[in-house]
């Protein structure tokens, strides 16, 4: 019996390292040795040593150097757009400063995908690549319980495949996100698609987007509870040839069959003078318990946390719409483009120079006042209330430099809280607000 007893402390004696083990265990490491190589010509087992080496790193005798795999033009261009965010960031302060009113406060800048601008005149490469860079930077910003606004549009498009990528399987956000759509549909057959990536022009709407983002977030079991607004016309036609009058009760039957008067309330001028009776409670009409909203939060469209939108440029207002509108909405679009820099997630937004004539921005506004969706008094308050609370508020995403004066132009109006863009959108904006 006392044989056993004595082999098994000889090996407890083996397995004790002497007293300059952690130095030697430093210089092998520096030698490139594998652990497994140590350990035998110390006569230590590998577990030993693996607690020898991280003895010898907490001491400072071993330095771990991690190197990045990535292209050096890469590295180079990712170092860039952290800089430049930090830069534009303080800029921009200063830029609000300047014209008194309140800054952006949180601006991030992606690097741009320059391989796929090249491929892509379009720019749909680039919005798609950009999308998912943004998507988890976006992301965080929505938090449960919050009521989030979209618009319309193929960078937020990018922007909600990206995160449906990260999210994956995750269980539904609790409590629940209410996503909530600003914009109805346009009138007539919609243009056929002109883009090999965004090939779905339905996908593209307020409603079809709400309708992703809900799911994504909270689960597909209540995809049929997501807020729609189908059948909800996003413009008025121009008089005469479609009088207001009988615009009214248009929208009227639309409210009644969509969470419209949810999302806006009762708005001036779209409805008959003699308001319709209440809808009696408990019909299939009736919003779902999920998004059921306290009175006090209606309508929605003047409680947003956050609005995810984009932005237009002078060479393409209101893009999406840009075949449906202006043809079925009997629109002068030059006229618009001279008075317009371009768009706020669908609302135009008049060119302030001096060169511009004032019938063009009258024009503009009598434009504005003919949409059925967000208004940019629903813009001013979303990005009052997120100065007030601390929330994302308007968070606007644009990519490429065309849409440098229509962002600028957004911040001097103080409407934007948070900021992403690309690489050739900030280095355009940086040139303009210095």
């Amino acid at each position: 019996m006392p044989e056993p007893a004595k082999r098994r402390s000889r090996r407890v004696a083996r397995l004790q390292p002497d007293p300059d083990a952690v130095e030697k265990v430093a210089v092998f490491v520096e030698d490139g040795l594998p652990q497994n190589k140590i350990a035998s010509l110390l006569s230590l087992s590998t577990s030993m040593t693996s607690k020898l080496v991280d003895q010898a790193t907490e001491m400072g005798l071993i330095e771990k150097i991690t190197r990045c795999t990535l292209p050096d033009d890469r590295k180079d261009l990712l170092r860039q757009d952290a800089v430049l965010t930090e830069r534009l960031h303080e800029q921009l302060k200063a830029f609000a400063q300047q014209h008194q009113v309140p800054s952006v406060d949180r601006v991030r800048v992606f690097a741009t995908a320059a391989g796929k601008i090249r491929e892509n005149p379009s720019w749909d490469n680039a919005t798609w690549d950009f999308g998912n860079k943004a998507a988890p930077w976006c992301l965080d910003l929505l938090l449960p319980d919050q009521t989030v606004g979209l618009t319309y549009g193929r960078t937020l498009a990018a922007l909600i495949a990206g995160i449906k990528e990260l999210r994956g399987a995750a269980r539904p956000v609790e409590p629940p996100v209410l996503v909530v759509p600003l914009w109805g549909e346009p009138l007539g057959p919609r243009a056929i698609s002109d883009s090999d990536v965004f090939s779905d022009p339905t996908k593209l709407g307020s409603t079809g987007l709400v309708q992703e983002l809900h799911q994504i977030l909270n689960g597909p079991e209540r995809v049929h509870r997501a807020l729609s607004l189908d059948f909800v016309p996003c413009f008025q036609p121009a008089d005469p040839g479609y009088p207001r009058t009988r615009f009214q009760y248009v929208m009227e039957f639309a409210s009644s069959v969509s969470c419209y008067h949810l999302v806006f309330g009762h708005r001036r001028g779209l409805f008959p003078r003699v308001a319709s009776p209440p809808k009696p409670q408990n019909t299939p009409l009736d919003i779902p318990p999920l998004v059921e909203v306290p009175q006090d939060r209606r309508p929605l469209a003047d409680h947003l946390d956050v609005i995810l939108t984009s932005v237009g440029t002078t060479e393409h207002p209101g893009r999406f719409l840009r075949g449906e509108y202006f043809m079925q909405g009997d629109i002068d679009r030059e006229t618009l483009k001279r008075g317009a820099l371009g768009d706020l997630g669908g609302v135009f937004i008049p060119d302030p120079s001096v060169t511009v004539e004032q019938t063009d921005r009258d024009y503009v506004e009598s434009v504005n006042g003919r949409w059925t969706g967000i208004s940019l008094d629903h813009y001013r308050r979303c990005a009052l209330r997120a100065r007030e609370d601390g929330l994302p508020g308007v968070t606007v995403l644009a990519v490429g430099s065309l849409r440098g004066e229509i962002v600028r132009e957004c911040l001097r109006l103080g409407l934007i809280n948070t900021l992403a863009i690309d690489t050739e959108c900030a280095q355009r904006l940086e040139s303009l607000t210095k």
